[in-house]
């Protein structure tokens, strides 16, 4: 018997040795590249979604919306549920360039913070052609026994088309 142990041994690290490689490394990473080749076919399958959600954009990106206040007709709803005020809002053209005009707008906003943050949840919400440049919290002493004692400085951005 110990005249055939070493051949035992090797026979044995012949048969576990591909067993426990396939489980410690080569599994996982074949699962892996799978889930990438099944990634990539679905991106291949998605290029009119892509093409008919820039289109989509380019279509309500003429709007203006922050030189003429109409945001704040937008998001009144929201306001008015989540018990925000508006304190002010100012609209400056920052650039212009051909057609195009850049405008920055700040909002600001009285209210719990909890309501200011689902203000701002509203706005992305809404899929406009603004963007968020900036959001400035801060707390006001004085009003606390008001329920209005957050303040938020909203800077809104937008490029407007003069078509």
């Amino acid at each position: 018997m110990k005249k055939y142990q070493g051949i035992y041994k090797i026979l044995f690290l012949l048969v576990l040795l591909p067993f426990v490689a396939w489980h410690l490394a080569i599994q996982k990473t074949v699962e892996l590249h799978e889930k990438c080749q099944e990634q990539q076919q679905m991106l291949t399958q998605l290029p009119d979604v892509k093409e008919s959600v820039s289109a989509n954009h380019t279509t309500t990106s003429g709007q203006a919306l922050i030189s003429n206040g109409k945001i704040l007709q937008l998001i009144h709803d929201s306001l008015s549920v989540y018990h925000v005020d508006v304190i002010g809002f100012t609209p400056k053209k920052i650039d212009s360039e051909k057609e195009y005009t850049l405008y920055n707008g700040e909002l600001l906003l009285s209210g719990n913070y909890i309501g200011l943050v689902e203000v701002i949840n509203a706005i992305e919400q809404l899929n406009l052609p603004i963007k968020i440049r900036s959001a400035d919290f801060s707390y006001n002493k004085q009003k606390k026994e008001y329920g209005k004692a957050v303040r938020l400085a909203l800077v809104l951005q937008q490029i407007e088309s003069a078509s």
